[in-house]
């Protein structure tokens, strides 16, 4: 029951919020729909790389009906729009420490088969880091060997 009343909200709001194929040669209407692409369902913003792909997938709607005759061009193609920045920052939470690094790998070196090769894998982020500080000497603090 619960389910039939979630289908039916659905098709009131898709009913209540939808714009013809016309409607889409508008500036106006083509910026709200950019803008939302860039917020979540809840108004907060959505991560930049979800804004980029789903403006990617309006493109692509707009391409099939320029195919299908109903524009001569894609009016996306016409509007100066800027994705928000990709925020690149790590949460420290979700990076493991050093103790945690060597278990895993001590774990990965009594694996059979590829499980060497792997641990070498997972030391390449602590040489790229390495690498990118622009150091010859080694880490003050290394992963302890598999």
């Amino acid at each position: 029951m619960a389910a039939v009343r979630l289908v039916e909200h659905s098709d009131a709001w898709g009913i209540a919020n939808a714009v013809t194929v016309s409607a889409l040669a508008e500036v106006d209407v083509l910026r709200r729909a950019l803008d939302g692409i860039c917020r979540k369902l809840d108004g907060t913003p959505a991560a930049a790389k979800t804004a980029r792909r789903k403006r990617a997938a309006l493109n692509e709607v707009l391409n099939t009906a320029v195919e299908k005759g109903y524009f001569v061009k894609n009016p996306l193609n016409g509007i100066r729009w800027n994705a928000p920045a990709v925020n690149e920052e790590v949460d420290p939470a979700a990076v493991p420490n050093p103790v945690q690094v060597g278990r895993l790998l001590a774990a990965v070196g009594r694996l059979r088969g590829r499980g060497p090769a792997l641990g070498g894998v997972l030391r390449l982020p602590v040489l790229r880091g390495h690498a990118a500080r622009g150091s010859h000497s080694p880490p003050a603090r290394t992963v302890p060997p598999a």
